[in-house]
């Protein structure tokens, strides 16, 4: 018996769906915690707009990467950029969206 229905699957029942599609529902769902077939409409519905998908999708995988990446050795100032650049982004986030 095979399992629930992951992203890509839920995507390719609706047709042929580019890899940073399934990537961006993948995304979506990791950072949301919402269900794979939530995940899969949203990442369908933002490919409709190809900059703001992929940049989304650019964003979360990047946010992944960074949220699961060992901090402990870098130096002060490494650590200084990264908070000035996060705060930067949220800053800017918050003007532009809400």
């Amino acid at each position: 018996m095979r399992g629930k229905p992951t992203i890509r699957d839920h995507l390719q029942a609706l047709g042929e769906t580019p890899e940073w599609v399934v990537s961006l529902g993948e995304a979506i769902q990791q950072v949301t915690g919402c269900s794979t077939a939530i995940a899969s409409a949203r990442a369908r519905d933002l490919s409709r707009a190809l900059d703001a998908g992929q940049g989304l999708e650019w964003f979360t995988r990047g946010w992944i990467a960074l949220e699961v990446s060992d901090v402990s050795d870098l130096s002060p100032m490494q650590l200084e950029t990264l908070r000035l650049v996060l705060e930067g982004v949220t800053e800017k986030i918050k003007a532009r969206f809400w």
